[in-house]
């Protein structure tokens, strides 16, 4: 059976890409996607949380530039759980009460979207966390493009978008952070012969 192929209309982006693209300073790339990226409201706090860590003065300055441009960040209702885990964590909680809700918020991102039929949006994850990764989100919604750091490196590679997807992954840990091995490149199955793709804005050089 032949398969059609519709392009990807938005770009949700997980807290592990954004530290490890601001590592390296290459918060640019996402500029090849040609759309406008949303984050989750408590994606934004935990990039932001450290600025003293890994890509923490990046991330100030990409959040404090392009947010509402590039960026676009989305009010969740876990925003106030996460920060009470913070200050949990800052008394000595060792138990990490703020794990996960950063997945929870974009799980609640992606049950709104596209709640209810006909679909508008064709999404695409961008995600460095293997527990969010292509398993869960294939299980609850297989309409999600699943795309993890290391993938999208080597599809920019592919294209010629960027030399070597293994230079920038030597230079993030260069800088001090690991890029999760961790890898999927699963369109979406938007309906029976339907799937999502997202390179059409690429050009080879």
């Amino acid at each position: 059976m032949n398969e059609s192929r519709i392009p990807v209309t938005l770009v949700i982006v997980d807290t592990g890409p954004l530290i490890s693209l601001a590592a390296c300073d290459r918060l640019d790339l996402l500029d090849q996607f040609s759309l406008r990226v949303r984050v989750t409201d408590v994606v934004k706090s935990e990039c932001l949380r450290y600025p003293n860590k890994v890509g923490g003065n990046v991330l100030g300055s990409w959040f404090g530039q392009f947010d509402g441009k590039i960026c676009h960040v989305v009010k969740t209702p876990f925003l106030e759980t996460w920060q009470d885990a913070v200050r949990q964590e800052e008394a000595g909680d060792e138990t990490h009460p703020s794990k996960g809700i950063g997945d929870a918020s974009i799980a609640w991102l992606l049950q709104r979207i596209n709640a209810s039929p006909p679909q508008e949006e064709i999404v695409l994850l961008l995600s460095e966390d293997a527990p969010f990764g292509n398993g869960a989100v294939l299980a609850t919604h297989p309409e999600v493009y699943m795309l993890s750091t290391r993938m999208f490196l080597k599809v920019l590679e592919n294209f010629e978008i960027i030399e070597s997807a293994s230079q920038i992954i030597s230079d993030i840990a260069d800088a001090g952070r690991t890029v999760s091995r961790y890898a999927s490149d699963r369109p979406g199955k938007i309906a029976p012969g339907l799937k999502s793709q997202w390179t059409d804005p690429l050009k080879r050089t």
